[in-house]
């Protein structure tokens, strides 16, 4: 009997130790993530899409164990490169969604950012109209006496600061052309030195060059008002609130046809990195927004922000056409 017990006993041992060694090479291929993580910022160098990407990655390669590499990749290419990755969650990007979102309604994409699987937003950003200092442009009332087209910096396709400069032109009633630039810092530039008259960015690129007075501050886009510009009018006191969702939404994807699991897995860890002291102190120390959203809260803002698309997409079309 003993012999037998014996016997079933080492048999069993035998069957487990198969199924582990049977399973074991299914389980490695498994592991997530299983390299090093590429995160690419379709924009240059400076702005704040760069800096979000940069500051953060290193809490989150702590966070997943693996090495998170930023690339900038600007524009189009930058976008299409993360969109055509492979579907495992190895590869993440920065997206400027409002933009992208309203540069398909005028001109068909190669790759469409309704189809990213969305890991939610690392902040959204307050953006801030400033004017080039020699301008007739000393308060936001004064672009309504305009009577050659506002000059506004931007860069890219239709970028929310163009889409932004395209909303305020239509709803105060001035003309405007829009200036491009190759990029955020380019941007700045070009209103410091006047080559635009007007242009809108997240309000802390803007800081020291309004202490120094390269720029005058005009409106907040925000519905509220910010202490770090004290006495600058939002929105909301020009009765245009309802605009606020058409800001900047840093927000993070993985290619689309990710599984649901890795994307879960990277939206909780991205939320665990954001919440970290590590970046909280980043985000204090540049002064950014920490209004972060994650999984189905950003999803209802991604459904907002649609729904004011629609609403303006002719305003969009016409100004494109023109």
């Amino acid at each position: 009997m003993t012999r037998i017990r014996r016997w079933r006993n080492d048999a069993l041992v035998a069957v487990v130790l198969l199924a582990v060694a049977l399973l074991a090479p299914e389980s490695r291929s498994q592991e997530f993530p299983s390299g090093p993580l590429t995160w690419i910022a379709p924009v240059t160098a400076g702005g704040a899409f760069d800096s979000l990407a940069r500051g953060v990655s290193p809490a989150l390669s702590q966070e997943l164990g693996v090495p998170v590499v930023v690339k900038n990749i600007p524009g189009a290419e930058g976008y299409n490169q993360f969109y055509r990755s492979k579907p495992d969650g190895q590869t993440i990007g920065m997206v400027d969604v409002v933009g992208e979102l309203a540069q398909a309604l005028v001109r068909k994409q190669v790759y469409d950012v309704s189809k990213f699987a969305y890991l939610g937003r690392i902040n959204s950003g307050t953006n801030l109209f400033v004017a080039w200092p020699k301008s007739p442009f000393k308060k936001i009332e004064d672009l309504k006496k305009a009577k050659e087209p506002i000059r506004c910096a931007s860069f890219g396709g239709i970028s929310t600061p163009t889409l932004e400069c395209i909303l305020i032109s239509a709803r105060m009633g001035f003309p405007l052309t829009i200036v491009r630039f190759p990029g955020p810092a380019e941007a700045i530039v070009g209103v410091v030195r006047g080559d635009a008259d007007i242009a809108t960015l997240g309000a802390t690129l803007w800081l020291d060059h309004i202490a120094k007075g390269n720029v005058i501050p005009l409106l907040l886009w925000a519905d509220q008002a910010d202490a770090r510009v004290p006495g600058v009018p939002s929105l909301k006191d020009l009765g245009l609130e309802q605009l606020k969702v058409a800001t900047v939404q840093r927000s993070v994807a993985t290619s689309p046809g990710t599984p649901p699991a890795r994307v879960q897995a990277l939206s909780r860890a991205l939320e665990k990195t954001i919440k970290s002291d590590q970046v909280q102190k980043f985000l204090l120390q540049r002064k950014l927004e920490t209004d972060t959203q994650i999984g189905d809260a950003f999803r209802q803002t991604l459904s907002d922000i649609v729904d004011l698309l629609k609403k303006h997409e002719a305003v969009i079309k016409n100004f494109v056409k023109s």
